[in-house]
C-alpha cells in the first residue's frame, strides 16, 4: 500500500511490492510487505521475497536469517511481521554475499 500515491505490484514476485520514486507504507494485508518511508522502493529481481531500496549498504542480520541491518542506520524491525523490516527515512540496498538479505 502507498498511500495517496499510484503503487504497481511486481509481477514477478506476489509477495513483492514495488513503490518507484514514493513513499510506501506497510500493507496490513499482507505480512510479507517492506516499510521505507519516504524512499524509493525496488523489487529485487534475485529473490522473490525482498525488496531493495536502492542507495545504501545493507549487511544480513545474522540473529535472524530474514532480517536485514542497515549498517549506521536507524533499522526498527517490524514486530507484526517476522520478516518485514523498517529502514526509517534512508535508503536500503540489497547485500550480494547473503541469499537471505534485501
Amino acid at each position: 500500500v502507498c498511500k495517496g500515491r499510484t503503487q504497481n505490484h511486481d509481477p514477478t514476485s506476489p509477495l513483492d511490492q514495488v513503490c518507484k520514486g514514493r513513499t510506501q507504507s506497510h500493507d496490513p494485508t499482507s505480512p510479507l510487505d517492506q516499510v521505507c518511508k519516504g524512499r524509493t522502493h525496488s523489487h529485487d529481481p534475485t529473490s522473490p521475497l525482498d525488496q531493495v531500496c536502492k542507495g545504501r549498504t545493507q549487511n544480513h542480520d545474522p540473529t535472524s536469517p530474514l532480517d536485514q541491518v542497515c549498517k549506521g542506520r536507524t533499522q526498527n524491525h517490524d514486530p507484526t511481521s517476522p520478516l518485514d523490516q523498517v529502514c526509517k527515512g534512508r535508503t536500503q540496498t540489497y547485500d550480494p554475499t547473503s541469499p537471505s538479505d534485501q
